[in-house]
């Protein structure tokens, strides 16, 4: 699928990692109709959401598996890390009112997550159309993905693939999936801020109905 194929109108769009650039981009071009349930997390191997998917979220966040990773200093929070999934928070335990060994903010975690989850699958069953959004696969994981996805989504949906690399600009990249759009796109020291170029392109061709 090329990206000429993929643009156009989707009920919902989702991030799914691999951190918070693809729900910041749905954010600044407004067609993040809600939150997912990972989309100010890091996720660095789309393996691990695929587990996460396939689990339906069981265990997800859950008290006895979370360790405390370090500081993310831009966001004021602890880096906590899903021991079982391999997956990290970084905005949700502000070091203010936490300590590594006791952290106060896990009843709003565990309350957002619990609201956000069955919220997900519920629209994954409900939507029409439905596009996720992944920065960083590889083919393999992205073939796994789309096994996963199809035992969760009732109805049509199609996966864009956005990894960086050496590249001038964005690049398509054939990958054999007919619901898959790969793309590359230029690395960059700040991908949250020196890329807005390619993804005003990319953005300005996805709407939410």
């Amino acid at each position: 699928m090329n990206f000429q194929q993929l643009a156009g109108t989707y009920d919902i769009i989702f991030s799914l990692g691999h951190n918070c650039l693809p729900a910041t981009q749905l954010s600044r071009y407004m067609i993040r109709k809600i939150g997912g349930v990972i989309d100010w997390m890091e996720s660095p191997q789309l393996s691990s959401v695929n587990y996460l998917l396939h689990n339906r979220f069981a265990n997800f966040m859950e008290l006895p598996h979370l360790t405390v990773d370090g500081i993310n200093n831009d966001a004021g929070c602890y880096i906590v890390r899903d021991t079982m999934y391999n997956i990290l928070s970084h905005h949700d335990f502000p070091v203010e009112s936490n300590q590594p060994w006791s952290l106060n903010s896990y009843p709003e975690l565990r309350e957002k997550v619990n609201r956000r989850v069955p919220r997900f699958l519920e629209t994954l069953q409900q939507a029409g159309r439905i596009l996720f959004i992944r920065t960083e696969a590889t083919p393999e994981e992205t073939a796994e993905l789309l096994g996963v996805l199809r035992g969760l989504v009732k109805n049509e949906f199609n996966v864009l693939v956005v990894n960086h690399a050496a590249v001038p600009g964005i690049i398509e990249t054939p990958w054999p999936f007919e619901n898959v759009c790969a793309l590359q796109i230029p690395w960059v020291p700040d991908m949250f801020r020196q890329n807005n170029f390619w993804w005003d392109v990319l953005m300005s061709q996805l709407k939410v109905s």
